[in-house]
């Protein structure tokens, strides 16, 4: 389990009530609530998705506020010593040139490690945001972050299953 697991799970348990009183055949048609169950897919709507978009605050929030306590975070020497560890990192990717060149120089690395930081804690407080243009420059910002993972950690999966995360928590409004 690379942590994404769980929070897939939490996911999709919390968009069954949605998908069921969706009586769309195709979910490109156009959403018209029905007579009969139309308070109960208003409100299941709105409110998974309230829970959901929490919850990925919060997710967010504790993986940023989580590392600032580790003295290699703070520093910005985390992610040197994470991708030359052979059991969490690609060292077969860092020995090329032109990663070579990017981790060899310590402001590079700096960087890298503290817009970690920052763009986990940007994502956090887009709950707070009604600016969708702002949501989408973090929704980007938040692409490339676990983009970067999937060559560099090797963990396709929880790349994808994120970066979904981020589409329902920064793109779709309830």
């Amino acid at each position: 389990s690379d942590g994404g697991d769980y929070l897939g799970v939490m996911v999709i348990f919390l968009l069954i009530p949605i998908s069921i009183t969706d009586y769309r055949i195709n979910s490109w048609k156009e959403y018209k609530f029905s007579k009969f169950y139309n308070n109960f897919q208003k409100l299941s709507i709105y409110y998974n998705f309230n829970v959901l978009r929490i919850l990925f605050c919060i997710v967010y929030f504790h993986a940023a506020v989580s590392k600032f306590h580790v003295a290699e975070w703070y520093n910005g020497t985390a992610l040197y010593y994470y991708l030359n560890d052979p059991l969490s990192g690609n060292s077969s990717l860092i020995e090329k040139q032109f990663f070579k060149e990017i981790l060899g120089n310590s402001f590079s690395i700096v960087i890298l490690c503290w817009g970690t930081l920052l763009t986990e804690v940007m994502i956090a407080f887009m709950l707070f945001s009604n600016n969708h243009k702002l949501k989408r420059i973090v929704f980007a910002f938040g692409c490339i972050l676990h983009i970067s993972i999937i060559p560099l950690f090797y963990i396709p999966l929880f790349s994808i299953r994120m970066i979904s995360c981020l589409f329902f928590y920064l793109i779709i409004v309830p």
